[in-house]
């Protein structure tokens, strides 16, 4: 009798452990970089084939990375240009951890890749999309 006891308390104590474990399992589990990525980011400066943008073209923009899965996300990327205008881009994203890459699709379709590096509350980003070179630096809010 006590051995079927003990046996029903380890059984036991095993489902609540999986049931437990099911729960937590299915939230997605974010990387290094995924993790310093989410957020609100405020750009700083935005450059397009070296010609600084903000200030001159563009008075704010700000990007918001959200967390679908592991390695992928939601973004909203508001431009609001001098003379009051607004661009809101959203789309999905994607991490690539080991070329440090940040690609962003678009709605309508547009991918852009990348480069990224985090540090502390700062994010550059760098990448071309159709043959024309963008630099992006941000703060973290």
């Amino acid at each position: 009798m006590k051995t079927i006891i003990r046996t029903l308390g380890i059984t036991a104590c095993l489902m609540i452990w999986g049931l437990l474990n099911s729960f937590t399992s299915a939230e997605p589990q974010t990387s290094g970089l995924q993790e310093q990525l989410l957020g609100h980011w405020t750009i700083q400066s935005f450059k397009l084939d070296g010609l600084e943008l903000k200030s001159n073209l563009v008075a704010n923009s700000s990007l918001q990375l959200n967390l679908i899965s592991a390695k992928q996300g939601s973004f909203h990327w508001e431009i609001v240009y001098q003379d009051g205008t607004r661009e809101n881009n959203v789309g999905t994203y994607e991490i690539d951890e080991q070329k440090a890459q940040l690609i962003l699709q678009s709605a309508k379709g547009d991918r852009l890749s990348f480069e990224v590096q985090v540090k502390d509350q700062a994010m550059n980003l760098k990448g071309t999309l159709d043959h024309e070179r963008y630099e992006i630096v941000a703060k973290k809010d």
